[in-house]
């Protein structure tokens, strides 16, 4: 139990109509008299991320047993890492509640009602830190320039020194020119995975640069075409290419028609 925890008594009409305030005992109990009379038992103490209240309804025939649960806070820390295990500095980290202990629901309906989200950076080194979060269980988001977005769920809280690798972005810069060296305005420009390691395929139309940037790809197999009604295609309007974990280029050339 809370030692030293504030224990007051008023009348819970929001008025200054306090009737006693006690401190808890070592064993977080505390004891007060109370009139015959509808009150409001609000409890707080350091180190407890919210206050408790329960109403009470004295019987001169029994005295009232009241238990308050404060919820205590939590921490959570960890360290983001890249495929080689080296630390990633600056990367966001975001924890969002996905779940909440049944003792977090005595608090008031302000905090039971609102998103728990925490947001933190790693610092040099990659570790990062969260002090103080409520019990219960998480959705971690990690997220940094030139890397993929990571998400994991169903993180308790509590949880040290946990480990966020993420995976090195794969970036496919497509420029797709006609045989005379110009750029293509409007290309359609499909690109699709091959291996079999995950089903992707994304559509694009060229700008007038002809230059088009696919972007949070994974390393695999790719077969990469363009194509427009204005221009044929030949054997370099279609390539199949291996993206490792780094930018890429590839060059697909049209022929005007006639």
């Amino acid at each position: 139990g809370y030692e030293s925890a504030e224990v007051r008594i008023d009348m819970g009409t929001g008025k200054e109509e306090l009737q006693s305030t006690v401190q808890t005992d070592r064993f977080g109990r505390f004891r007060c008299e109370i009139p015959v009379a509808r009150l409001v038992c609000t409890a707080s103490a350091s180190g407890a991320l919210a206050t408790a209240s329960q109403e009470i309804a004295p019987d001169e025939s029994r005295i009232p047993h009241i238990i308050l649960t404060l919820p205590r806070s939590r921490s959570f820390s960890g360290m983001v890492i890249d495929s080689a295990s080296r630390p990633i500095p600056g990367a966001g980290i975001v924890l969002s509640a996905t779940k909440t202990y049944p003792g977090i629901t005595v608090v008031s309906s302000e905090i039971r009602s609102a998103h728990l989200v925490y947001s933190a950076s790693s610092d040099s080194s990659g570790r990062f830190q969260f002090p103080s979060i409520w019990p219960g269980d998480y959705q971690l988001t990690a997220e940094a320039a030139g890397y993929l977005r990571h998400v994991e769920s169903g993180l308790p809280a509590d949880t040290t020194n946990h480990i966020v690798r993420l995976q090195t972005q794969t970036v496919l810069t497509v420029r797709v020119i006609d045989q005379d060296g110009q750029p293509v305005f409007l290309a359609a420009v499909a690109l699709q995975r091959i291996d079999g390691k995950g089903i992707y395929v994304k559509n694009a139309e060229t700008p007038q640069s002809g230059v088009w940037i696919f972007s949070e790809l994974t390393a695999g197999e790719y077969a990469v075409e363009a194509s427009h009604p204005d221009y044929l295609q030949n054997d370099q309007s279609r390539k199949t290419i291996t993206l490792e974990n780094d930018r890429h280029e590839c060059l697909l050339v049209l022929e005007h028609r006639g």
